[in-house]
């Protein structure tokens, strides 16, 4: 099973988790190239009006991570995801990382916090990989979609929603 953490630079109660954490992304990606060398970490960065997005994937024997920080213009501070992909004992790989930093990694499937000290070793089969790049395209479309559709949607007087097209959009 393919496992997805939030990277948190506090350990919190569960209550009161903020996975909007780090106040600024290039610090975020001088705390992981310091663990994850360059050369098996590739970082790509796109910034647009609706907010930062850094995206790398770290590939070794050991571990391949995505590795994503992000920010929309709604968010203040950005958060820090990590997916777990492959390798012979990720967590582990996973673990160091958040040693070094002094963060916390947050298992979002369990709702537990990934042990630093002594990770379970975790094996993900190709199928998994497979089901979760699938998952995460149907997601993608979904949120497209959903952003689409609230360019349609307007308010009437008495709290009727009408469905409005753009003026370009004639067909």
């Amino acid at each position: 099973m393919v496992k997805e953490y939030f990277i948190l630079n506090s350990k919190s109660k569960k209550s009161d988790l903020n996975f909007n954490c780090f106040s600024n992304h290039l610090d975020v990606q001088l705390g992981v190239g310091g663990v994850f060398k360059n050369d098996n970490c590739k970082w790509t960065h796109s910034q647009s009006s609706s907010g930062t997005f850094l995206q790398a994937f770290y590939e070794t024997e050991l571990a391949h991570i995505k590795i994503e920080v992000m920010k929309t213009k709604r968010e203040l501070p950005y958060i820090f995801h990590l997916t777990v992909l492959g390798g012979s004992n990720p967590l582990y790989e996973v673990a160091r990382l958040c040693k070094v930093n002094h963060w916390n990694a947050y298992d979002t499937n369990e709702d537990e916090y990934l042990d630093l000290d002594n990770p379970v070793k975790l094996q993900i089969n190709d199928s998994d990989r497979q089901n979760f790049y699938d998952d995460y395209w149907d997601k993608f479309n979904a949120v497209q979609e959903e952003k689409e559709n609230e360019k349609f949607i307007t308010r009437e007087p008495q709290n009727k929603i009408s469905r409005q097209k753009e003026w370009w959009k004639f067909w």
